[in-house]
This record gives C-alpha cells, structure tokens and sequence, in this order.
C-alpha cells in the first residue's frame, strides 16, 4: 500500500483571500438577520389578497362625473377560449368579495389583454366614464429626481403592493359607475378597478400619505413601487422595518416574489439604479440600438 504525503504549506493567505472568506461570512450574518426580520413581518407579504374587502380610509376612490347622464356601452363579443377565461375571473373575483352583481345604468364593456406569461388579463373599457370624469391634478413623482436619490444609495429594496389597486375601496356612491357588462350580466367593483383615469393619482395619494414621514428620507413611492434606500446595512434594517410596520397598521399587502431587499442594484422605471449609478436597462433600448 503507498501513502502520499503532502507537504505543509506555511504561506500566509492572500489579503485578498482573507478578505473574501470575511466578506463571506459578514454576507451570512447580514442573510440571517434579514431573514429573522422578514420573519417577524410575514403576515405582510401575500400572494393572493385576503377574501374580504380592504378597511375603509381616509383615501377611498371616487369618479367625479358631476350631472353627465350614464353610459352604458353593451359587451364586446369574445371567443370562446376568453369568454372561458372571463367566466373564471368573474368567479374569483366574486369569491374574494371585490365585485358584485349590479343592475347599475352605467355599463362599460370588458376585452382580454393577454400577459407576457401567456395568461389573460381581463380589462375594463372605461374610456367613456373617464371621458365624463373630471380629473385629479395629484402629481407623481418625477422620476430624474428619484433617480437621483437612489442612484448614491449602497443598500436598496423594493417592495411591490399585492394588485395594488385592489387594496383601496370605492365610495359607496360611486360604486354603480365602475360598473361592467359581460355576456352573463353586470357587475360593479367594490375596490378600484384598473383603468380609471384617476386611479394612479388616488394610489399615489394614499400611499404617499401613510409614508409621508419617511419620503426623501429613505423612501421613494411611484405608484404600487415602494423602494427603500440607505447607506449601510444596520440602517437599512432599521428602515424595512419601519416601513414593514405602517404596512402592517394600514392592511397593506406586499407581492412577495417582486420584493427585493438588501440588494446593491435594483430596476426602477426603467433603469438599474444603485453604488453610485444610474443606467438605462438594455431591453428598453433595444429596438433604438438596432
């Protein structure tokens, strides 16, 4: 039988090993402590919106149309695959509590967009009620003054509300005007639908208010995006958690796998932002570089 033996080697490691295996193991530490605080909030990430309707708030959604007489424009035709497709939503929506059936004389028709994951989305037409709805001057955010906010920060995440729009009620007097009509009757939404003109701004309106201590501090909203930016990893935990915890106390539901944290870069409106830059993502420049 023959034995090899290997000689010892003495050499100090590389400062660049060294500091790599410390790197390493500060990483595990940082995992670990997220994942205890992402723990302590779970009840704050849904994939699916609980069965019943959002509390009501200061900031419910209403569709100012003033004295216009109703409009009732009949449904589209449909194929069958998505008349299929329609029946199906119509049912969970039903079971979730967001819609009813209406006998409303505002009807707007509905047609399928179908989604980069090859499933239908079903979308309300409600061209003609916006059309008659006067609108909501509420401002977003300008994107060039958050990118700058974001583009110096070292630590970021990102939190995506749950079908966001559904988190928000309708005042119940304008519930009839959110009204649609399909080939097997008429429902109205007790939550905000998509496709009101004035949706984004009522969105923004309610979000912007429950985190209005934290904005330009550490919090930058557009729309359902929630992102968080700090310069160190203690902080950045100390800023999850604060606003992990308005979430909690307003109902609000966060998607869990759109959620990022604790990451050097992250996409906002476009770009990949984060250590100091801000650059346009190549797929949004493709067709112009072709």
């Amino acid at each position: 039988m023959l034995y090899y033996i290997r000689e010892y080697d003495d050499t100090p490691m590389e400062d660049e090993a060294v500091a790599e295996i410390e790197q390493s193991a500060e990483q595990q530490a940082q995992k670990k402590e997220l994942e205890a605080l992402l723990e302590i909030y779970k009840d704050v990430f849904r994939a699916e919106l609980p069965e019943q309707l959002p509390p009501k708030r200061t900031v419910d959604h209403r569709i100012d149309t003033g004295d216009s007489a109703p409009v009732n424009t009949n449904a589209y035709p449909l194929s069958a695959q998505q008349l299929k497709e329609q029946l199906k939503q119509i049912h969970d929506l039903l079971e979730k509590g967001l819609i009813r059936e209406s006998s409303s004389p505002w009807g707007s028709p509905v047609l399928f967009v179908r989604k980069p994951n090859d499933t239908w989305r079903m979308c309300v037409d409600y061209r003609a009620v916006n059309t008659l709805t006067k609108k909501n001057g509420y401002p977003l955010p300008r994107i060039q003054e958050c990118l700058d906010q974001l583009g110096r920060a070292s630590h970021l995440a990102k939190l995506d509300l749950t079908s966001g729009y559904w988190q928000i009620r309708m005042v119940d007097e304008d519930i009839s005007k959110t009204a649609f009509n399909t080939r097997y009757g008429k429902y109205e939404f007790l939550v905000m639908p998509f496709g009101l003109t004035n949706a984004p701004a009522t969105f923004q309106t309610l979000v912007n208010n429950i985190l209005r201590p934290f904005l330009d501090k550490f919090v930058v909203v557009y729309l359902d995006d929630i992102t968080i930016y700090s310069n160190g990893f203690t902080e950045h935990m100390q800023h999850i958690k604060q606003v992990l915890k308005v979430l909690r106390q307003h109902q609000l539901y966060a998607q869990p796998h759109k959620c990022k944290f604790n990451q050097a870069e992250i996409q906002f409106c476009g770009h990949i932002v984060g250590n100091g830059l801000v650059k346009v993502m190549e797929n949004k420049i493709e067709a112009i570089q072709k």
